[in-house]
């Protein structure tokens, strides 16, 4: 019955049993390389074996018959290096990595997972929604004028669709966002009294056109006929480009203690300004002022105006800046933990080499085939 018979080194070929013998093939070179040596004798000639064999195993007059076909042994080189290598093969060139490449690539992995989570917190987390109470920032606290330098009597929002202007009324139901109407009004006495009103608009051209229907609607001569009111002048307010101002005197239908009106309209960017002052002798100067103090502070808080607030939750928002930097940390670091993971079992793999190469030759274990 045949059995198969490992030791260290000599030629082989088939036989009964089989002999395999491994033999490192540089000592002092890289302990990978194994020449494997392979003979076979017959198991009536086990007992004529050597006890011991040496390094170099026994020779083909030990092994009996069939070790003259047994294939002769690899025959090694030492390379520039002094490691051994193959006979005939092209001497291993030592790969040079840039101490900076791993770095580099890790920040940039780091930086994708970051610009990402970025990407997704805009899209996910915040929400936005309309406040009209952002519509008092539009109008002055103090109209400007002496006589009326007092608290204001109202303040309040209004309703686009209330207003009585077509184009408004379109803006508002298209853009409703984008679109709102507020007004603030100073009554030191029932016979006076100055208020400001400003439309909001999604754009200027829309602004453009309730500013030239209000003019029409609002301006004309016969605009305050059902108050007995009856137009008596224009005018343009100076530093006030796109202004335009009536002044309404009572009718002779009126009574005498009936007070007037001075209405100015104005546009800055996309939000149409209307200034009124009332008085029982209502002059052009008093309604300028208010003009000019509304405009120059529409200036101000005009570009960039908006009644969308976007709120961003605190802990959603921590949550999601945490997930990110440890997924950040994963994608830069992990692959440089599995580099030295993989390293460090090379290393033990090639130690174990070593150990084995340096095993006694002579050993003989038994296994049943």
């Amino acid at each position: 019955m045949g059995r198969t018979y490992r030791t260290g080194g000599g030629p082989g070929a088939t036989g009964g049993a089989e002999w395999l013998g491994a033999r490192p093939a540089a000592m002092l070179g890289s302990p990978q390389l194994v020449l494997l040596e392979s003979w076979s004798v017959d198991e009536d000639d086990i007992d004529d074996l050597p006890r011991d064999f040496g390094p170099t195993g026994p020779g083909p007059a030990d092994l009996g018959p069939g070790a003259d076909e047994a294939p002769l042994p690899l025959a090694t080189e030492p390379d520039a290096g002094g490691r051994e290598t193959l006979a005939g093969d092209a001497p291993s060139q030592p790969r040079s990595v840039s101490p900076y490449r791993r770095t580099a690539f890790a920040v940039a992995r780091a930086v994708v997972v970051l610009a990402v989570g970025a990407v997704g917190y805009q899209a996910v987390v915040p929400s936005t929604h309309v406040v009209r109470a952002r519509l008092a920032r539009l109008v002055v606290t103090r109209p400007g004028v002496a006589a009326f330098d007092v608290k204001a009597s109202r303040a309040s929002v209004e309703q686009a669709s209330q207003s009585g202007l077509a184009a408004l009324v379109t803006a508002g139901k298209r853009s409703p966002g984008r679109t709102g109407i507020y007004s603030i009004e100073w009554t030191p006495s029932p016979l006076q009294a100055a208020g400001i009103v400003v439309f909001v608009l999604p754009d200027d051209a829309q602004a453009s056109a309730v500013l030239s229907q209000f003019r029409r609607d609002q301006q004309g001569p016969q605009a305050y006929a059902s108050d007995s009111l009856d137009r008596r002048s224009t005018f343009t307010v100076a530093g006030v480009p796109t202004s335009t101002g009536s002044v309404y005197v009572p009718s002779p239908k009126a009574p005498r203690t009936s007070p007037g009106l001075a209405v100015t309209t104005f546009r800055e960017g996309r939000v149409v300004g209307l200034a009124e002052v009332l008085l029982t002798t209502p002059t052009q100067a008093d309604d300028t002022a208010v003009a000019s103090a509304e405009y120059s502070h529409l200036r101000q808080v005009e570009p960039g105006f908006t009644l969308q607030v976007v709120s961003r939750p605190l802990v959603p928002t921590v949550a999601w800046a945490a997930g990110a930097v440890v997924v950040a940390l994963v994608a830069a670091l992990g692959p440089v933990g599995w580099r030295r993971r993989r390293d460090r079992r090379e290393r033990e793999r090639q130690a174990e080499l070593e150990r084995l190469a340096g095993a006694p030759a002579h050993h003989i274990v038994k296994r049943r085939r």
